[in-house]
């Protein structure tokens, strides 16, 4: 008799379909809602590989088609101030647009494939270049068949981490300072992964329609970001009208 039998995370469609006192109209309500924002899922999925694929189209038509000498400067300066990092958030146009470069890069000079990562002579590596000009095509692929979660795990190197000087900071209650955390690869790109994991949004299920028998909705987080570790709430209700 349990409802649901297992937890659910769509909460809006549970609760248009289960609750017993909303009118037609507000379930209806419910519905656009819950409609509209799966519409835009797929959008927000590929964030950084679409600012990533406008950002650098648009730079490359400018500077080798559109804009003379005299006008060069100008879109520099507004270019510049689009792809600056912020401090508290990923910037998706430049991280984007690096990336869209470095596979480009890697794919014309053969800087890809088994030979290439194998290879433990670093000074062969850092040097490799064989003229496979692959690189135009393989972007065309990748906008094709990734999302920006496959489009990190796949394409966010060591090697690109390093050249881009990226690091992980934390705030320092005893200097008051935002402070470098770690220059480690492997925990940068877990971050990064886990920042685009459900958008960064906690995953939060439904685990009972009726919790205590009392016409509750029992909501469970089903992860705790570091927002939430100092409290860490075990459970979150909502009561079902």
């Amino acid at each position: 008799d349990k409802i649901p039998l297992e937890p659910d995370n769509d909460i809006l469609g549970f609760i248009a379909e289960h609750s017993r006192n909303l009118s037609d109209w507000q379930r209806d309500v419910i519905n656009i809602v819950r409609d509209e924002t799966q519409y835009f899922i797929p959008q927000m999925q590929t964030k950084i590989m679409n600012e990533g694929w406008a950002s650098y189209w648009h730079s490359k038509i400018l500077t080798k088609k559109a804009l003379n000498s005299s006008e060069i400067i100008d879109f520099a300066d507004i270019h510049s101030g689009v792809m600056a990092m912020s401090k508290q958030n990923i910037n998706p146009y430049k991280i984007g647009i690096e990336l869209m470069r470095d596979i480009e890069y890697r794919w014309d000079t053969g800087k890809f494939g088994k030979e290439y990562q194998e290879c433990t002579n670093l000074q062969e590596k850092e040097n490799w270049h064989i003229e496979t000009n692959q690189g135009r095509e393989k972007i065309f692929e990748v906008r094709r068949t990734h999302n920006d979660i496959t489009f990190i795990d796949e394409f966010f190197t060591e090697e690109f981490c390093n050249r881009m000087q990226l690091f992980t900071y934390k705030y320092n209650s005893r200097t008051g300072r935002n402070e470098i955390e770690t220059r480690d690869f492997k925990e940068i790109k877990s971050k990064l992964l886990n920042q685009l994991t459900n958008f960064g949004s906690p995953i939060i299920e439904v685990e009972s329609a009726n919790h205590k028998n009392r016409g509750e909705l029992l909501l469970r987080p089903d992860i705790l970001f570091e927002t939430l570790e100092a409290i860490r709430p075990e459970r979150f209700y909502l009561y079902l009208t």
